[in-house]
């Protein structure tokens, strides 16, 4: 009598260690899906703020006058003696080739112009630049096309 009855109390020490080891597992298991949770919901919260602060740093940047590609300032540097629009494109495009342009310049640079333009005709223009080979486009910036600044 005696073994079997070490044997049972063994046998409900494990049952008992097997389900507090069990129920253990479960609220650290839930613990770990809040903190995942939160952590996803922070990041969220980090991506966003991110994009506010560039945002607000780009626009500052902007209105100083200390962009990343230098926009030309006169239609005379522009068109480089014609009305053009589409030249006055790829002269932009030229100048800013280690920085690549945007569409945003090409606004930009047709407004200090005193070029009036459709708000799409930047990307009519950019459009058959690129379908003539004039221009390649490279991670949403435009370069020329026979340079190697923009390298694939």
């Amino acid at each position: 009598m005696f073994p079997s009855v070490h044997r049972r109390e063994k046998e409900d020490l494990v049952s008992q260690l097997e389900q507090l080891l069990q129920d253990k597992l479960n609220i650290a298991t839930s613990e770990l899906s809040i903190a995942q949770d939160q952590l996803n919901q922070a990041q969220r919260k980090v991506d966003s703020l991110t994009r506010r602060v560039d945002a607000f740093t780009h626009a500052l940047a902007e209105e100083r006058g200390e962009g990343n590609s230098p926009v030309i300032e006169s239609k005379k540097e522009l068109s480089a003696g014609t009305d053009n629009k589409s030249q006055i494109v790829r002269d932009l495009v030229a100048t800013n080739a280690q920085f690549g342009t945007t569409v945003k310049d090409i606004r930009a640079a047709f407004t200090k112009a005193g070029v009036s333009f459709h708000p799409n005709y930047p990307y009519a223009v950019v459009r058959r630049l690129k379908e003539n080979g004039s221009i390649k486009e490279l991670r949403g910036k435009l370069y020329p096309a026979k340079t190697d600044t923009a390298s694939e």
